[in-house]
């Protein structure tokens, strides 16, 4: 998942965001992008996301789903502090936080953090996290109604899909992270793979078009279902008449 763009100044790294807790070591060429790179540009600042993911105050997530979803959220997750915590949350940050995948780490980007922090390197983002949030919150309540249902019914599923794409990105199986992305429920939805996925794509292309020949050696991370389908961004810029060659699987 590690590609070079046109002569080489350019390196785009498909990333996973999250890694099972108990895992230990990341692919070679997650160190050997950091080595090359001269600067690094990921999607946005991590911390940024808490900023927005609550509703105005003395609202409520039950005014936003159905009531009948509400009432299985508070039975299913009785004897927990999940209702108390998802109470104020937006229908898209609760579907975040009640994902069913276990317990998990810091991905790609929070270790290139923690390097940057021993081996200092310049890393800049291609958005800032309200972009993000603009695309979500205009996503219709019953939608995300909708994958919360999905969840709660289907936590042994959704947690085998995980491992298996991590199991796939360990390996660099592009054929194998692309079904298991076909049958996650960002990439089943249409309104939420537009919203997380195709609409960001292509609000980055301009700058990435531009990394192209900055004259410095540039590695862009991101999560790596932003690479796969027609309009990721490996066939955006294909189609843009740039070449991109994979360098580590």
């Amino acid at each position: 998942m590690y590609f070079s763009v046109g002569s080489d100044e350019l390196r785009i790294a498909g990333t996973m965001h999250l890694v099972p807790a108990d895992f230990s070591n990341f692919p070679k060429w997650v160190d050997e992008a950091y080595d090359w790179s001269e600067e690094i540009i990921t999607e946005h600042k991590l911390e940024e996301i808490f900023s927005y993911m609550s509703l105005q105050d003395g609202d409520h997530l039950r005014n936003h789903i159905p009531e009948k979803l509400w009432e299985d959220l508070v039975k299913h997750y009785v004897n927990t502090d999940r209702i108390e915590k998802i109470s104020s949350l937006k229908p898209w940050a609760a579907m975040f936080f009640l994902s069913p995948i276990g317990k998990t780490s810091g991905g790609v980007e929070q270790y290139w953090n923690w390097r940057a922090s021993k081996h200092p390197r310049l890393i800049t983002y291609l958005e800032s996290f309200k972009d993000v949030a603009s695309n979500l919150d205009i996503v219709s309540n019953d939608v995300y109604a909708k994958e919360i249902h999905f969840m709660i019914n289907n936590e042994k599923y959704i947690r085998d899909k995980f491992f298996e794409l991590h199991a796939a990105w360990i390996c660099g199986d592009l054929d194998g992270i692309k079904r298991s992305i076909a049958e996650s429920n960002i990439w089943r939805s249409q309104a939420l793979r537009e919203a997380f996925i195709t609409k960001r794509n292509h609000a980055w292309m301009p700058r990435i078009q531009s990394l192209i020949s900055s004259g410095k050696r540039v590695l862009v991370g991101v999560g790596a279902l932003h690479l796969c389908g027609d309009e990721g961004l490996i066939d955006l810029i294909k189609s843009d008449g740039k070449s991109v060659k994979l360098i580590i699987k």
